[in-house]
């Protein structure tokens, strides 16, 4: 334990005191963009799917060290998800902070989700305004980028229920 504290340590001290390059670890600007698929079954009665695009927008706090590289940027998506019986558009928007050894990338993010109609199928979500927070699996071979997802979508206890929902998400996205 007293070693892991040591490590946190000097990786915190590292990130502060050195400089923070954009060019080999981060890139800035729009740099990708792509498609995600999702699924959630719960039982023959309850099925729930989305679809969405994305593009990723790369934020300059970015760090390189000899075979790793940690990263931050923004997602922007947005889609439709639905059951057996309903529809609704949602679209999402928020940060993403990850590492990456080519081809191996590892990320964490959440987003502020926005979906047009509360109610889908069984799932009452009692309002419009979410949160969706993932942990990803990804790897980039060239210009093409393969992830797998988990995915936690809920309204975080502002309204009077939060069933949540959570999905396997598959995505696939190309670099500009």
């Amino acid at each position: 334990m007293k070693n892991l504290r040591l490590v946190i340590v000097l990786i915190a001290v590292d990130l502060t005191f050195t400089t923070i390059t954009s060019a080999s670890a981060g890139e800035t600007g729009f740099i990708k963009a792509g498609a995600m698929s999702a699924a959630h079954t719960v039982d023959s009665n309850e099925r729930y799917e989305q679809f969405e695009l994305f593009v990723t927008y790369g934020l300059p706090l970015a760090k390189q060290w000899t075979h790793w590289a940690y990263f931050s940027d923004i997602d922007i998506t947005g889609g439709m998800i639905s059951d057996r019986d309903q529809q609704a558009a949602i679209g999402s928007i928020g940060p993403r902070i990850g590492f990456k050894r080519h081809p191996l990338i590892f990320d964490i993010g959440t987003r502020l989700t926005l979906v047009s109609d509360s109610e889908l199928g069984e799932k009452i979500l009692d309002g419009p305004v979410h949160f969706s927070s993932h942990f990803r699996i990804g790897l980039r071979m060239s210009d093409v980028e393969i992830g797998c997802r988990i995915q936690h979508m809920s309204n975080a206890g502002f309204y009077d229920s939060n069933p949540g929902l959570d999905l396997l998400v598959l995505d696939v996205g190309y670099y500009f």
